[in-house]
């Protein structure tokens, strides 16, 4: 599992932090204004994807839900490990957060595009 650097961190802090689409959407964009910091979370996300598949990807999601138990991965996981895997879990979530808001936005503007052709075509 690739480390991310503190640059890739403190984007995703940055994503977590918000509490509504519009502020992620925000540092969603400027993290992936940083083209190294780009590919570095398209590469982490990619790799955790693979190491833990479709199920374990959404158990991770599951995990950052408030109250649930959080994500320590299969039980072949060494307990030293399990903080590690809830970490990654997290960090996932944040990249997960960000790609939504960016497309919730993008097709909300989508939509308001066409709604803005179809009132000019009836005019």
């Amino acid at each position: 599992m690739p480390k991310l650097s503190a640059r890739a961190q403190t984007a995703l802090g940055a994503v977590a932090v918000p509490k509504d689409d519009a502020g992620r959407v925000e540092a969603w964009k400027e993290a992936q204004s940083d083209e190294q910091v780009s590919r570095e979370l398209s590469a982490f996300a990619t790799s955790v994807e693979k190491r833990f598949r479709e199920d374990g990807v959404r158990a991770m999601l599951r995990a950052q839900q408030p109250g649930a138990k959080p994500y320590e991965g299969e039980p072949s996981v060494m307990v030293e490990d399990k903080s590690a895997v809830t970490e990654i879990g997290q960090a996932l979530a944040s990249v997960k957060a960000g790609e939504g808001a960016r497309a919730s936005q993008a097709q909300a503007e989508g939509l308001l595009q066409r709604e803005s052709q179809g009132a000019r075509m009836k005019s």
